[in-house]
């Protein structure tokens, strides 16, 4: 069952890499990445462009290229859809002409890095839903663990299960509430095709990860405070988005708004 969904997960993916960042490109799309960066910063801030990166779950390069951008020397990405991995590649050499002397790109599972070793990168980055739809998130956040270094960072992107709950009933599947709501597991649909299971994370099973692994939490992020509804028809050019933005940002680390928002940004630092 487990490989089966893997399978289902790459199967889509490389079906829709062409597509794919054309799908994240309306307002709350907008909000929540610069969110996003706004509290990436504060770890890119404490790396060294020569220090090894790796972004798991890579996807089309949403970390890897800006990481390129920024200078870094020696970044990994990993994805289990090499069509994806392809468009980062193509979209990477766009960017940086050196692109292929600092970028490295590996088509695996993620469940299973045992291709690097212990202590092998400075950070590691899990952006996207891609721990979602992992079938075992502890092992992949184990493995995530093995390979960074002492003093060294994790940054994970997961969805919220209470903040998800609109987005479990937008897909016309109000049967899957309950059990989402209570165990967290739910079904990616593309239309009304399911097409693989995922995970919503609590706030429990963030914390038990933390606590397994003996971490420090550096910083706790709610993407984003406002509901999707609350945006639409917000232009991005408009003043409504700059007071959008601005309490988006002010309020996502607000202990009790954060929850209530679809994805958490988790960063720890190991001791």
């Amino acid at each position: 069952m487990a490989t089966r969904n893997v399978r289902k997960v790459c199967a889509l993916h490389d079906s829709i890499a062409s597509v794919y960042d054309s799908r994240y490109e309306g307002t709350f799309c907008q909000i929540h990445d610069a969110v996003t960066w706004h509290y990436l910063q504060e770890v890119i801030a404490v790396l060294d462009v020569r220090d090894a990166v790796i972004d798991v779950g890579a996807g089309t390069g949403y970390v890897s290229l800006d990481l390129l951008q920024r200078g870094f020397r020696d970044v990994t990405a990993v994805d289990v859809s090499e069509a994806m991995l392809g468009k980062l590649r193509r979209n990477a050499y766009g960017l940086c002409a050196d692109a292929g002397d600092r970028l490295s790109l590996h088509a695996r599972d993620f469940h299973d890095l045992s291709n690097f070793g212990d202590c092998s990168f400075a950070a590691a980055f899990c952006q996207g839903s891609a721990l979602a739809c992992t079938h075992d998130y502890a092992q992949v956040y184990t493995e995530m663990h093995r390979i960074v270094r002492p003093s060294g960072y994790i940054n994970i992107s997961v969805d919220n299960r209470l903040g998800s709950a609109a987005k479990v009933l937008r897909t016309g599947k109000p049967a899957d509430l309950e059990q989402a709501l209570a165990t967290g597991s739910w079904h990616w649909y593309e239309g009304d095709r399911r097409m693989y299971d995922l995970h919503l994370f609590s706030e429990g099973d963030l914390m038990s990860l933390v606590s397994e692994h003996a971490l420090e939490i550096t910083r706790l992020v709610g993407k984003i405070v406002l509901p999707r509804e609350a945006l639409a028809g917000v232009e991005p050019q408009s003043p409504a988005f700059g007071v959008a933005l601005q309490h988006c940002i002010r309020y996502a680390t607000h202990p009790c708004l954060m929850w209530s928002s679809e994805y958490v940004d988790l960063t720890c630092r190991i001791p």
